[in-house]
């Protein structure tokens, strides 16, 4: 088998995990704390989406409840939580974003249980061929 199909396919993959190292960097810079929920809010407005889209949701509606709900809990931290750390040190700040993402792991591992889940997309319905690789736009549009 040829490895560089994996090579290829990783592509997206590993596109996406520079996204998001990205974006920590973004929010560190622009904000001064390093926001360890980061993810753990993004996961969370994901397994909401995949909730709602399982209940038969439509999907404009299942990604506007997910963005939403993002939305509603950054600031809620940041308007509720983040003005009482505001003249702490950077480690306080850091760890405070900690325990909300351990929190948010806690409810989603509460309210799903931890098993693979299939989120589907628009854009993996459409593909292309190369060379034997099938590749989604899902992948185009992440890499």
């Amino acid at each position: 088998m040829a490895y560089w199909l994996f090579l290829i396919s990783g592509l997206a993959v590993g596109a996406l995990y520079a996204l998001g190292g990205v974006g920590l960097v973004i929010l560190n810079r622009a904000t001064g704390v390093l926001n360890f929920a980061y993810g753990a809010i993004g996961g969370l407005g994901a397994m909401v989406a995949w909730q709602l889209l399982d209940w038969g949701w439509p999907e404009p509606v299942a990604w506007a409840a997910s963005i939403g709900l993002g939305c509603l809990i950054s600031l809620g931290y940041g308007g509720l939580v983040a003005p009482r750390l505001a003249h702490r040190e950077p480690v306080v700040k850091a760890v405070a974003t900690l325990g909300l993402a351990i929190v948010l792991l806690g409810i989603m591992n509460l309210l799903w249980i931890i098993t693979p889940r299939r989120l589907s997309l628009v854009t993996d319905l459409t593909s292309i061929e190369l060379l034997g690789l099938r590749i989604t736009g899902t992948r185009l549009l992440a890499l």
